[in-house]
């Protein structure tokens, strides 16, 4: 098993909550179910950030990760760099493969 707040942990926890929310939502039991989808999200944005800090420590440049994400280099730049000011990334950024 992989260790506490690696994006390999991030994914078990996911899985095991989302079979939860499923069995929930197939018994109508919403009250429990809405819960559990709320907590997948929150899961899942950990472990999101889990797996953007671990490809930035792998030298993965913004550019990159906002492709895999489906954004633009500054949209993932801006929601994962913890960096006060957008002109930063002019800087931080590094060119493609």
């Amino acid at each position: 098993m992989a260790d506490a707040g690696t994006p390999a942990t991030h994914a078990e926890e996911l899985a095991k909550v989302a079979r939860r929310a499923t069995r929930l939502a197939a018994a109508e039991d919403w009250e429990h179910a809405l819960g559990a989808f709320a907590e997948l999200e929150r899961l899942a944005d950990q472990g999101i950030r889990a797996a953007v800090h671990s490809a930035r420590q792998a030298g993965w440049s913004w550019t990159r990760i906002g492709r895999d994400l489906g954004v633009t280099q500054q949209a993932a730049w801006r929601r994962f760099s913890g960096q006060a000011t957008p002109a930063a990334i002019r800087h931080e950024s590094s060119p493609e493969e």
